[in-house]
């Protein structure tokens, strides 16, 4: 583990201090969602993967990132780590507990919105197959340094949203991502929330403005709108880079579509954004050409 503060590759990202988290997610929730989402996944997540036409991020348990800037063949490694689902909900409650217990994955990169917030070791962040397990504080964003996109391509991420309780807070993937670990960070953002609504939002420096306000739609599953024995609210959210537009799909469904000259920048680095007190699981997170 890195000490306080330190980002995962030892770059200084945040100072250390304190910042709430959630409860521990609920036994029942858990058996819920492994038995009913993760299980089935395993074998479609974690079999090897082949393309032609991309260079190949390091490849991360139950996922093959992917940067489009050059061609080659790439084939994803199979996981090694099938720990059972009682392992999972075990490390699970120690991380919300205590966060900083549960090893962040390896070159991943954590940057806080508010530094003055806390730090990364108040984020649980840790790979838990098939992909990783993340309960945040603060605001936060995940990243590997060498996932990135660029030109035309779809950036892709499956999550399952734990109970959030009352709080309305974001969820989704960012892309364009430059200087992230610098005062000129930039990037695009597009988050759901319990509500079925999403959100597109860019950052600069310190600085944020709206693209799309919070705006409801029919193809998110909510936390309300749910099947009622599921345990989680499952969304596949993604982005498609054209040559002339941006398109923002959720399950399959396009949500909104934007010009690329609407956006700061469409190349750059890819990954997750999670807000205050949210409890995920995310599968995948990728982008192809």
């Amino acid at each position: 583990m890195p000490p306080a503060g330190e980002g995962l590759s030892g770059t200084r990202l945040v100072p250390a201090g304190g910042a709430p988290i959630p409860a521990p997610c609920p036994r029942w929730l858990w058996t819920s969602y492994w038995n009913a989402n993760v299980a089935p996944l395993r074998a479609r997540i974690e079999r090897p993967v082949r393309s032609n036409a991309m260079r190949h991020s390091p490849v991360l348990p139950g996922l093959l990132l992917l940067a489009v800037a050059h061609a080659a063949p790439v084939r994803a490694q199979e996981h090694g780590d099938h720990a059972e689902s009682s392992d999972h909900e075990a490390r699970a409650r120690a991380g919300a507990d205590a966060p900083a217990s549960q090893p962040k994955p390896a070159r991943w990169l954590i940057r806080l919105d508010r530094p003055d917030r806390g730090s990364a070791d108040d984020v649980m962040f840790t790979e838990m197959s098939p992909g990783w397990h993340v309960t945040t504080g603060p605001a936060v964003i995940l990243h590997h340094p060498a996932s990135s996109a660029n030109g035309e391509y779809r950036l892709e991420s499956e999550m399952f949203l734990f109970d959030p309780g009352e709080r309305r807070e974001g969820y989704g993937v960012f892309f364009g991502g430059v200087d992230l670990e610098g005062d000129r960070q930039r990037y695009t953002y597009f988050l759901l929330r319990r509500d079925g609504r999403y959100l597109i939002k860019t950052r600069s420096g310190a600085e944020t403005a709206v693209v799309r306000d919070w705006t409801e739609h029919p193809a998110i599953i909510g936390w309300e709108s749910k099947p009622a024995d599921a345990g989680t609210a499952h969304n596949t959210i993604a982005v498609d880079v054209g040559p002339a537009h941006v398109s923002f799909l959720v399950n399959g469904t396009e949500v909104d579509r934007l010009g690329r000259t609407e956006l700061p920048a469409t190349d750059g680095i890819f990954g997750l954004r999670v807000n205050h007190g949210l409890n995920l699981h995310v599968t995948s997170v990728g982008a192809t050409p």
